[in-house]
């Protein structure tokens, strides 16, 4: 790992240097013009005599050349050089083309007779072109090369639509194969995206084809070369100006990778200590396991956007105004629009340390009784006993009080109660034997610790009658509650003992009993009203 760092370090180091190198480059070149003819660029001027610029002496030398390639009286072969003490002229019979001064040597890095030399043999090899490619032979021959490439690229656009042609009818009869395999989307966007794919695909090689014909025509012919370099121009100079800015960028890159390294490195220590303390590897008084996960979720966060800060600078286009101004307008944006959502985050984190629940837990939030799903930053999702996943908002949650049936398990069992009312003509020994063996004939109910039963009142026609039960199943609480109600219901009807819930307060004369008739023995007979008459 350390090697690695030091190869990555010496790495910047040395685009550092090409950059510096690069730069100081630049401003040495900065004043340099070049010498064309005929669109080609023979040399550069980057010194100046007397009065007269690089740009102005740059400019009157291809003048010159120009008028010396057209007027044919002017043998080539009378180019030469004249020295004198300060300065090496470039001639061609009595006109002179360039003067050559010790400046000129001096920001070529040659002695000034031998850059002379140098210039003379440019001058004259690229004069001899400019007239050869102007004889009526050269002409003609160009022009069949125009006709022949003209041809040629009729030829090829034919081809090119034929070729897409086939290749879209072969992928129709792939996308049919596939109809049954591909269930996203169905087999007519398929087709229609491919069709609409391989036409811009067209439009596009059509459009480099003809750019490129027409950049060879121009080519061809000595007056219009200059507007083929110009298209060309269009075409290199981004792609150079890309290539410097991908160059030039390197070592901001190379820089963000060290960031992400150490940011990864950083995480993987953090997720082997709380995957530690989750598995009880490590423990640290006062931090339980189930809050090593959301934990790291939080460093992860902190560290991803102390991360985001760091990598910020070296980002491209990070100091531009645009960016700045972007960066900005999200910032407003963040600011305003999360509200909720930042005093969600805020109840989450707090929900998780003050320990209210945990995944899995039979929770009562509110009006809502069901299974923690899930935990985030923002809500909470809650399964119902009826299998409905609700979402509730952490900050709804933190401003409610919570019930959580699954905690005790934890330390004890769950005691889960019932209210009946019995006549006060039913002995309360004989009640609460009933309510025992109903809750502990019911599934889930444990038989120890014991049932046992609390009379709540005294009511004004029966008792109230508690059965307080434990189960180690709350997430089963709805079906044993279920179970035990029905097993009430059969041990007090199989004694004959009416259960007075609701309340009767109609007068008994000898109306039927509210059990099921196969429950009804003598022993509960109807009570009706006695009358006695006296004659007198």
């Amino acid at each position: 790992m350390k090697k690695l760092i030091m190869i990555v370090m010496l790495i910047s180091l040395c685009f550092f240097s090409l950059a510096f190198a690069n730069d100081s480059k630049e401003i040495i070149d900065q004043y340099k013009y070049p010498v064309t003819l005929d669109g080609t660029t023979l040399f550069e001027i980057k010194a100046k005599i007397g009065s007269f610029t690089p740009e102005d002496r740059a400019k009157r030398i291809s003048e010159r050349l120009v008028k010396i390639g057209q007027n044919i009286s002017l043998s080539l072969d009378n180019i030469d050089i004249k020295d004198s003490e300060y300065e090496q002229n470039i001639v061609i019979g009595n006109n002179i083309i360039l003067t050559i001064t010790n400046a000129d040597a001096v920001s070529e890095h040659l002695e000034i007779k031998k850059l002379a030399q140098e210039r003379k043999e440019q001058i004259t090899y690229a004069l001899k072109i400019y007239r050869e490619e102007r004889k009526m032979q050269n002409l003609a021959i160009n022009i069949l090369k125009a006709i022949l490439a003209t041809a040629f690229v009729v030829f090829l656009l034919k081809a090119i639509k034929n070729v897409l042609q086939y290749i879209l009818d072969k992928l129709k009869q792939w996308i049919v194969s596939l109809e049954k395999k591909i269930k996203v989307v169905s087999e007519q966007q398929l087709l229609k995206f491919t069709e609409k794919l391989l036409r811009y695909v067209g439009y596009i090689i059509k459009v480099i084809v003809f750019y490129l014909y027409i950049y060879y025509i121009l080519s061809l012919f000595p007056d219009t070369r200059q507007y083929s370099n110009q298209l060309l121009n269009y075409i290199v100079t981004p792609l150079q100006l890309g290539f410097t800015s991908v160059v030039a960028y390197l070592p901001n890159l190379l820089i963000i990778c060290l960031i992400l390294l150490c940011c990864n490195y950083i995480l993987k220590f953090f997720k082997m200590i709380f995957t530690g303390i989750e598995k009880g590897k490590f423990n640290f008084e006062g931090f339980y396991p189930e809050w090593s996960y959301p934990t790291y979720q939080i460093v992860k966060f902190l560290i991803f956007a102390m991360t985001l800060v760091f990598i910020y600078p070296y980002m491209p286009g990070a100091n531009s105004p645009i960016f700045q101004g972007v960066s900005v307008l999200v910032g407003l944006l963040f600011s305003f629009g999360s509200t909720s959502a930042i005093a969600n985050i805020i109840a989450g984190i707090s929900l998780t340390y003050t320990r209210a629940f945990a995944i899995g837990d039979r929770v009562k939030v509110g009006d809502n009784i069901g299974d923690v799903l899930e935990k985030t930053l923002l809500v909470t999702r809650i399964r119902t006993i009826k299998n409905v996943d609700i979402s509730i908002p952490n900050s709804t949650i933190f401003n409610s009080p919570i019930i959580n049936y699954s905690r005790a398990m934890k330390e004890t069992n769950l005691i889960l109660h019932t209210t009946i009312t019995i006549g006060y003509d039913v002995p309360w020994r004989k009640v609460h034997e009933l309510l025992i063996e109903a809750a502990l004939a019911t599934d889930g109910i444990l038989k120890e610790p014991k049932p046992f039963v609390f009379q709540e009142s005294l009511d004004d026609f029966a008792v109230s009658y508690q059965i307080n039960a434990y189960t180690d199943k709350p997430n089963a609480m709805a079906s044993i509650y279920s179970y035990l109600h029905q097993n009430i219901q059969d041990y007090f009807n199989e004694a004959a003992v009416e259960i007075m819930s609701p309340h009767y307060s109609a007068l008994r004369d000898g109306n039927k009993l509210t059990m099921p008739q196969d429950s009804i023995t003598t022993e509960a007979e109807v009570g009706a009203f006695n009358v006695k008459i006296t004659n007198k």
